[in-house]
């Protein structure tokens, strides 16, 4: 459906558009009228039949639209500001990539799942846990995918201290920006519904915002220094790295969850680090 309503809407057209609009009623009536397992089954099947047919019908027309390249200076405008930053451009293609988002929403499922089967009997234990494993989930998809991501681009950069800053900075801030708002955005969401009050929610939430900064600074650096190149020239993060890289990650949530001292001290040192390597002139 989601998929038909994007068709119809770009086909500017009004009878496309009511088609939606009139799907999205059925839709809700499928969800809400009170039916037996085999009927409502097999209306699903018939009503998924015909919005299939009604996308094949209704996509010529919004394809002609997708695919023409508009001329408005608007349109202009924002092409030629993204056009002047291709790193930020490339790191933003990356993120959305169907490869990244597809095992990210099968583990946020699950992780939800789990949190409204379990939430209800200790709040205080599985909400931190479960946002901990969030972070921890992004960062490994994300985070060390974008690693082998640079491939033989690691050693371009490298070449001028500029511009290898600038492209560890850029992937710094917009990893940590996804992986910190997920968590947070999760964190309140439970919060809201456990009806918690609102200064409870401020120390959790900055605790969560450093674990997303360390786990982040960790992985680039640690990433980095384990990259090694394949026969085929690609990188990759060798075997010891990825031990290393999960023991730390462990590491990182369980002093979450124990004790905010250490953790907080781990936490700034990882980034003390980070900064060190973020400021060193590469050697090669």
């Amino acid at each position: 459906y989601a998929e038909l309503l994007g068709y119809a809407f770009l086909s500017r057209r009004s009878r496309s558009q009511i088609a939606g609009l009139i799907m999205l009623v059925v839709n809700a009536a499928f969800v809400l009228l009170p039916q037996d397992p085999i009927t409502r089954v097999s209306c699903w099947i018939v009503l998924s039949i015909f919005m299939l047919w009604l996308v094949y019908r209704i996509a010529p027309a919004s394809w002609s639209r997708v695919l023409r390249t508009q001329s408005s200076n608007s349109n202009l405008r924002g092409g030629r500001w993204l056009s002047h930053h291709p790193l930020l451009k490339k790191e933003l293609q990356f993120l959305i990539s169907l490869a990244r988002l597809f095992p990210f929403v099968v583990c946020l499922v699950s992780i939800e799942l789990f949190g409204y089967f379990f939430m209800d009997d200790s709040p205080g234990t599985i909400l931190p846990i479960s946002t901990a494993l969030l972070i921890w989930i992004t960062n490994d998809i994300w985070t060390l995918s974008s690693i082998g991501l640079e491939e033989k681009g690691i050693t371009l950069y490298k070449i001028t201290v500029y511009a290898w800053r600038k492209m560890l900075r850029t992937k710094w801030l917009l990893l940590w920006g996804l992986s910190s708002g997920i968590a947070v955005i999760h964190q309140m969401v439970w919060e809201l519904i456990l009806k918690h009050p609102f200064k409870d929610m401020i120390f959790p939430l900055l605790w969560n915002i450093l674990l997303a900064a360390a786990m982040v600074s960790f992985c680039l650096w640690t990433g980095y220094k384990f990259a090694a190149p394949e026969r085929s020239g690609y990188y990759r993060i060798t075997f010891l790295g990825s031990w290393v890289i999960a023991f730390i990650m462990i590491l990182l949530v369980c002093l979450r969850q124990m004790n905010m001292v250490l953790f907080t001290l781990a936490a700034v040192i990882i980034q003390v680090r980070f900064f060190f390597f973020y400021r060193q002139i590469p050697k090669e």
